[in-house]
């Protein structure tokens, strides 16, 4: 930074770009600098600069010193709006902007409409990507396409480049990288959010041989794995490709000392070895977020496949050898595979009016959750019927996709997906006791 910059900075603070902190998510739009009634035609759109922070935070800090002198490089240009929002307090703009840790900025610019279109995000105190973001931001609010809303090529190109190359990472690869892969923010060594430390901790004591990816350097992982995995926050723990779960369900596990089992028995149904896991494809790590392991391998906790083949190679087998007379293709005979459970599926849940999946029996519960989901049934008196998911690995997967939900036991109701055990006990708590039948329809 420019030996002047300082004084610029302090310059700039008190004027044009003064930070105001946001009382209220309705106050977003006077807040960027959207004037009431819209933007004139013409005018270009007005910038900002959101920065969601922590009190107290040294990196959130960092970033208001950049922001600012940022603010006086370009306020000839286009005078920067600095927007800083408690994150801790306005949970409604964390979740509509997909902030999930401080500091975050988000380069926006006021719509014709009063609303706010972002430009671009950068986690993380990353000077270089908020120099980028910042310039890339007053490169296209100051171009003729601004008032067309259409963001110039040539300005920003070697700002969005690496973004566009990770626009669309093979998530379905690189879940199976490891037979047990944690995503979390920051590495074990240096994690940088308390979820994370605690999901590595968890895992560290468990004696499970895990890999991890730091999803703060790749946004686009970041992003997509939320869909991918349809779970809305970090830290997220994959065993042989499949998902178990946030920290939530991982400290279940382990409480019920079900955790090295279930990691075992998912890496084995997925068929990933740690041979199959390195040639998985892994989005470009241009800041260094490439895997790390985060425990030795212990004797008796290690999850390994048994022996299963890599995936890769059981896909490129049947290419190699196919003929004119061989069977359909792997995409083919995939999705007859998928309809063929799906069909089994939907049978299943209406196997009975009451349809409990979980692990084990009624009489032989493999597992703490299984046993309080029987006993709350039979307490309330309601006929069930029962599948061990522990019995069907397919069934065990796919039930996860059909339900929409990630954990067991799984409870039906007339083909109906109710819910999980804390979703029972809730039902049977507000209903007083005798009520659950009725308040299931049953």
């Amino acid at each position: 930074m420019a030996a002047g910059a300082p004084a610029a900075a302090a310059a700039a603070h008190n004027t044009t770009s003064d930070p105001v902190d946001l009382h209220d998510g309705a106050d977003l739009p006077a807040a960027v600098g959207t004037p009431p009634g819209g933007i004139p035609a013409g005018t270009p759109p007005p910038p900002a600069v959101l920065h969601f922070h922590a009190a107290g935070s040294a990196p959130c800090a960092q970033v208001d010193d950049v922001l600012v002198a940022l603010a006086a490089t370009h306020q000839s240009a286009a005078p920067l709006r600095i927007v800083r929002i408690a994150a801790a307090d306005h949970p409604e703009l964390t979740s509509r902007f997909g902030v999930d840790a401080v500091p975050t900025v988000v380069a926006a610019v006021g719509g014709g409409d009063g609303g706010v279109t972002v430009r671009a995000t950068v986690a993380g105190a990353d000077v270089p990507a908020l120099v980028a973001a910042v310039s890339a931001l007053v490169s296209y609010v100051t171009s003729p396409e601004a008032v067309g809303a259409t963001l110039p090529a040539a300005a920003t190109a070697a700002a969005t480049a690496p973004a566009a190359a990770a626009a669309t990472p093979d998530l379905a690869a690189l879940v199976r990288r490891a037979p047990v892969l944690l995503f979390m923010k920051g590495t074990p060594e240096t994690p940088r959010c308390g979820f994370s430390r605690q999901a590595v901790a968890l895992l560290r004591d468990a004696g499970v041989t895990f890999d991890t990816f730091d999803i703060l350097g790749e946004p686009a992982v970041r992003a997509g794995l939320k869909t991918f995995s349809d779970w809305p926050t970090y830290p997220q723990l994959y065993a042989g490709g499949s998902f178990v779960g946030g920290l939530d369900v991982a400290k279940e596990l382990a409480e019920a000392g079900e955790l090295v089992g279930e990691l075992k028995e998912l890496v084995a149904a997925g068929g990933v070895t740690a041979a199959a896991g390195a040639d998985a494809a892994a989005p470009p790590a241009a800041n260094g977020s490439a895997a790390t392991t985060g425990a030795a391998a212990t004797p008796n906790g290690a999850v390994a496949a048994d022996g299963a083949a890599p995936a890769a190679a059981a896909e490129v087998a049947p290419a190699a050898a196919a003929s004119p007379a061989a069977p359909p293709s792997a995409p083919d005979a995939a999705a007859q595979e998928a309809d063929a459970l799906r069909a089994r599926l939907t049978a299943l849940v209406r196997r009975a009016p009451v349809m409990l999946f979980m692990k084990g029996t009624p009489e032989a519960p493999r597992c703490g959750f299984s046993r309080q989901a029987v006993a709350l049934l039979r307490g309330e008196a309601i006929p069930f019927d029962t599948f061990d998911i522990l019995g069907e690995p397919a069934v065990r997967a796919g039930l996860k996709t059909f339900s929409d939900w990630p954990t067991y036991p799984q409870l039906y109701v007339a083909g109906e997906f109710t819910g999980g055990l804390d979703v029972l006990k809730e039902t049977a708590e507000a209903a007083g006791k005798g009520g659950l039948a009725a308040e299931l329809g049953v």
